[in-house]
């Protein structure tokens, strides 16, 4: 090598050390990301609404990513601003798509969906979408209520909670949901017997609907149902309460948005009852969502905010199981979601429609300046948690038990009996426990499962994990588990909870058990 080469070599060496260091860096603060798309009216009337679902978006990326992201990729929501207008959801959509997307959550409005959804389907992208009209059913799948679960809560609260006999419906007949749900209500509550006065379209944007409200007043109905979104709703509901009427109002699904009382203002908002879902507040085991929200955001959460953290975790855990965003794989992960967790509470797909049950529907009332939870409605309804004390005692129907050797016992037994109930506990229920038990000088581990079956014939399952200790002193055996609700039939479908089973016996293994169940039902949200 001659000396003039070496001044060379050394740049040479240089360069490439700083090139890699460069890209060292590149690497190490670089992550791939995966594009989840959330299609909302993030401007226009229903900016509220639609910002409340991209926070709830945007915090179930934030919590998947410090957890480590999916599949070694982070998660990057990409706002679709569709406006409630679906020829500008068309156009948003498309240029979202043409800039790449993996996933998709949304739409919120039935009108725009039926137009952007099989966009989303011809590009391989399955939705999760949050439109209730049956038009948009079977287009991905959805954590929202559809239009045939809102409409018979609709048509009982006006019927039965209002016991009204006669109701004047309005309805924006511009969108597909308030459309189809409006008639599906009207149908039902004749077949109740109930008067229809009016049912009358109206001409969304008007700065006021007094005289919408003036005339269906003049019918003389007991209660007015509007089939509306924001503002339209808010309008209405102020009109109700300047023309000094009493008569009962429920505003449909469509209205239940976090600034309908802000738009009516106090007095009307309070004055009327809206459909909707439990605020982001009253669910379950929601103290850790609504800190984090807040945390993040340094607000509560917007109404849909829930749904939209739902979903995208509902897609998330799908894509984990999938290894990826393929709609190939991740179609029969998503149709077969059974049991599913989430902020909004249990969720089940329908594996025809990919809707979910059931649906989380409520009756809402202005309560210190948002809409909560009607706890008169739900009461009436049926719909609050619920406690339920069991008492029995278990006859065994026969047992298959083996023995290692003399101390080490293992098998099964299978006992039933007919609880005979007093005032604090339910009469008349079948129990049916399948137990599995593996004892060592009759102490040990018991498993299996206890089937509730009520004298109207609704099943309730669950799940039992415990112990058995045996006293060797009188041969006595105690038992304790822990009991966690899988499902249930008729008035227990999809049930979530939890419970306790004590009892004991006298004698050996198929020996009678006097058995104690308690149950803590979370309720219908």
């Amino acid at each position: 090598m001659t000396r003039s080469s070496k001044p060379l070599l050394a740049l040479g060496i240089a360069l490439l050390l700083v090139l890699g260091f460069f890209v060292a860096v590149q690497d190490s603060s670089a992550r791939p990301t995966w594009r989840i798309g959330l299609e909302a009216p993030l401007t226009g009337d229903q900016s509220t609404l639609g910002q409340g679902m991209l926070e709830g978006a945007q915090l179930a990326a934030a919590q998947a990513n410090a957890a480590g992201g999916v599949l070694g990729k982070d998660i990057e929501i990409v706002p679709i601003d569709d406006q409630a207008n679906p020829d500008k959801g068309v156009a948003a959509v498309n240029a979202a798509i043409e800039s790449h997307l993996d996933g998709i959550v949304g739409p919120y409005n039935s009108s725009v969906g039926v137009k952007t959804l099989p966009i989303y389907l011809q590009h391989a992208l399955i939705p999760i979408r949050l439109t209730s009209a049956a038009s948009t059913s079977g287009y991905g799948y959805t954590v929202q209520p559809m239009e045939s679960q809102i409409a018979p809560v609709a048509t009982k609260a006006l019927s039965g909670w209002m016991k009204a006999k006669s109701v004047a419906i309005v309805y924006d007949p511009t969108s597909q949901y308030t459309k189809g749900v409006a008639k599906q209500v009207r149908s039902a509550l004749a077949d109740e017997g109930v008067e229809i006065t009016m049912f009358k379209e109206i001409a969304p944007g008007k700065a006021s609907y007094v005289n919408v409200i003036n005339e269906a007043l003049a019918t003389s109905p007991d209660a007015l149902y509007a089939a509306v979104y924001m503002p339209e709703g808010a309008k209405m509901a102020k009109a109700l309460v300047t023309a000094g009427s009493t008569t009962n109002c429920l505003m449909d699904y469509a209205s239940y948005d976090a600034g309908f009382v802000t738009a009516a203002g106090h007095p009307a908002a309070e004055h009327c009852s809206v459909l909707g879902v439990p605020a982001p507040q009253d669910f379950a085991d929601d103290t850790n969502q609504v800190e984090a929200f807040q945390a993040k955001f340094g607000h509560v959460p917007g109404t849909w905010s829930p749904y939209t953290y739902d979903s995208v975790n509902l897609l998330l855990d799908a894509a984990r199981q999938a290894k990826g965003f393929s709609d190939v794989a991740l179609r029969p992960i998503l149709a077969t979601t059974h049991n599913w967790h989430g902020w909004t509470g249990v969720v089940n797909i329908d594996l025809v429609s990919g809707d979910r049950t059931p649906a989380t529907v409520v009756v809402t009332q202005t309560r210190g300046g948002e809409l909560r939870l009607d706890h008169s409605w739900a009461v009436a309804a049926g719909v609050l948690p619920r406690t339920i004390h069991v008492e029995a005692n278990l006859a065994s129907q026969g047992t298959n038990l083996h023995e290692v050797d003399p101390s080490i016992s293992y098998g099964t037994n299978l006992l039933t009996g007919v609880s005979s109930g007093s005032a604090e506990t339910e009469t008349g229920v079948q129990v049916t426990m399948q137990g599995n038990v593996l004892y060592h000088y009759g102490t040990g581990p018991l498993f299996g499962f206890i089937t509730f079956t009520f004298p109207d014939g609704s099943t309730l399952a669950t799940q039992m994990t415990g112990r058995a200790k045996k006293n060797l002193f009188d041969q006595s055996t105690a038992f304790h588990a822990a009991l966690v609700v899988i499902g249930g039939t008729g008035t227990f479908q999809a049930a979530n909870g939890t419970g306790t089973f004590t009892g004991g016996r006298d004698g050996k293994i198929g020996s009678p058990v006097n058995a104690t169940f308690t149950i803590s039902l979370r309720g219908q949200n």
